[in-house]
């Protein structure tokens, strides 16, 4: 997986049961884990609280659409308490595995419905439930031989809470939750979480899962160098896990099908640039300068080098945008041998070599170049363009000059790492002869 390929999703999810002086509400959803996090099936979960001052007793309740679940016997919501349902419960301490389906794998409606709804007997069978049925020794018990009880319509479950997040609805003010790192959480469990306006992106990455909904911590604002550069004690960063603030220029947006990422650097050189893993609202573009907030993060792929992973901001958002149009920092030339480097990572770099692979069905539409140009040397250096920001496709033996941020890939448990250059736009990429 190259590029987070990521859902617009429509769910329903309607919660039926008999309401007193408690209420179940839907107060968090974690559809669509960020890479960082981890593989969806571990990381999903959908949680369910109890505001009011009344115990609530779910046992049998059950999904009819979307997941797969059944309460058991006993299970109490207890007021001013929480119940999480997780695709892996091994990820969630306290939590309860949900049986099977998975939260934003395109389902249109997710449904719970309550142990007291009827399904109906029609005794007749003429689909009307008239039948006043058959009372032998009118003791009113239809228990005796020869009785047939009346006729039982189809009892509709109460419909107490319902959601849609739709982010088609919601807007790109909610698109942190979807692959950016945050969950979606109600701001206020008396609001009405059928509109977007009740909702937002958690200001933890992964969520609150039975907790009490985030609120945004004090950032510390730094410079990307000061959040990029090791100072020597490996490659992560000596700020992670930390909430913080940062300005830059964007010299690079997704916006192929998803819009999942994008890069932002202060000035030239190493340790200057970071990846922004969430999307950019569609009025930014190359060349704004931006301040950002979000969490640092290191992010290895499932099965992948831990020593490989890349820095960078996480469950964010763009907290301004303070100029456009400003030229993009000058890119680093480097030859092909040197672009594999940590203080690389995020920056903007310019290489040149032949193209030794093109892109096939299976590259995901990247390729490479090598530095070796007369084909003599069965050792030498290449280095990755993958299509995040631009689709570029150059002839297998061309001489390419590429120019863009440097992504590194931590691999994963079927395939290495390696270092990739994103152009931004197919211009980034020139072809200097065939």
């Amino acid at each position: 997986m190259y590029r987070n390929t990521l859902n617009t999703i429509t769910s329903i999810l309607v919660l039926t049961l008999s309401l007193s002086f408690s209420q179940v509400v839907i107060n968090e959803i974690h559809f669509n884990p960020a890479s960082a996090q981890g593989s969806d099936n571990d990381y999903e979960f959908l949680e369910l609280y109890n505001p009011g001052a009344t115990d609530i007793d779910m046992s049998g309740y059950s999904f009819t659409e979307g997941i797969s679940h059944v309460f058991a016997d006993g299970t109490t919501l207890a007021a001013g308490g929480y119940i999480v349902l997780a695709k892996n419960s091994d990820s969630y301490t306290g939590s309860t595995q949900w049986g099977s389906g998975a939260l934003g794998n395109g389902t249109e409606d997710i449904e719970i419905v309550a142990n007291d709804a009827v399904a109906g007997v029609d005794n007749n069978g003429d689909g009307d439930y008239d039948d006043p049925g058959v009372d032998a020794n009118s003791d009113g018990d239809y228990d005796d031989e020869g009785d047939t009880p009346p006729d039982v319509a189809p009892v509709d479950a109460t419909v107490v809470d319902y959601v849609d997040y739709e982010f088609g609805d919601y807007g790109e003010i909610h698109g942190g939750a979807d692959g950016g790192g945050g969950s979606l959480e109600l701001l206020d469990a008396t609001s009405d979480n059928s509109l977007a306006a009740s909702w937002q992106v958690s200001w933890v990455v992964g969520g609150t899962p039975g907790a009490v909904n985030s609120s945004e911590p004090t950032a510390t604002v730094l410079t990307i160098y000061n959040i990029q550069h090791t100072g020597g004690t490996g490659e992560d960063s000596p700020h992670l896990d930390e909430y913080v603030q940062t300005t830059g220029i964007v010299t690079g947006i997704d916006r192929i099908g998803t819009n999942s990422a994008f890069t932002i650097q202060d000035g030239t050189g190493g340790w200057n640039g970071i990846y922004c893993w969430w999307g950019a609202s569609s009025e930014v573009i190359l060349g704004d300068e931006v301040t950002v907030r979000g969490t640092v993060v290191e992010y290895t792929a499932g099965g992948g080098d831990t020593l490989k992973s890349m820095t960078q901001l996480s469950g964010g958002y763009i907290l301004s945008v303070n100029s456009s149009g400003n030229a993009l920092p000058a890119a680093v030339v480097l030859d092909i041998e040197d672009v594999g480097d940590e203080q690389y990572e995020g920056v903007l770099v310019t290489t040149s070599g032949k193209v030794v692979a093109a892109v096939n069905d299976d590259s995901y539409g990247e390729w490479r170049i090598s530095n070796n140009l007369d084909a003599s040397d069965m050792d030498a250096d290449t280095i990755n363009v993958n299509d995040r920001f631009a689709v570029t496709d150059p002839a297998y033996g061309t001489i390419a000059t590429v120019t863009g941020p440097l992504n590194q890939w931590s691999g994963s448990g079927n395939s290495g790492p390696s270092w990739r250059i994103e152009p931004a736009t197919e211009a980034d990429v020139v072809i200097a002869c065939e």
